[in-house]
């Protein structure tokens, strides 16, 4: 239905998802989309409201997860498309954790760290599995995400 289709890929984690989760689907779902699409640019919508400390998704990424993911990303757009990278901030409702996120995502494509505290792995297991292999089932006609 049109030259968008397959384009539109929505991961629909339920409560509980965190880090282990959200890396899997980084690693088996958008990193191949992406080096397989190679844009001109990477853009990053960041809603920290996939915490676990925020009030209301009731999602569990950490803010390690994050700042891993954000960094992974970088390192994608250096490798896809000449370091463009655009990162725009959205939700996130514990301030605390907006704040420690943006600051150890600043720091981390500044090439330094900062120590993090709010770094409980609450999905230790991939909670995420079944919405993952549901994105991947109705996608796989449009890519190889095997």
């Amino acid at each position: 239905m049109g030259e968008g289709r397959g384009f539109n890929v929505n991961i629909p984690f339920t409560a509980g998802c965190g880090d282990a989760s959200f890396h899997a689907a980084y690693d088996e779902i958008i990193e191949p989309i992406v080096r397989t699409y190679r844009p001109d640019v990477i853009l990053v919508s960041l809603g920290v409201d996939a915490h676990y400390r925020d009030p209301l998704t009731s999602l569990a990424l950490s803010s390690a997860g994050y700042v891993d993911l954000l960094a992974r990303t970088a390192r994608l757009a250096k490798d896809v498309c000449g370091r463009r990278l655009v990162v725009a901030l959205e939700g996130g409702y514990h301030l605390p954790a907006l704040a420690e996120v943006v600051a150890g995502t600043v720091a981390r494509l500044r090439g330094s760290r900062i120590d993090l505290e709010l770094t409980q792995a609450i999905d230790l297991e991939g909670k995420g599995r079944p919405a993952i292999e549901a994105t991947r089932r109705a996608h796989e006609a449009f890519w190889n995400l095997r």
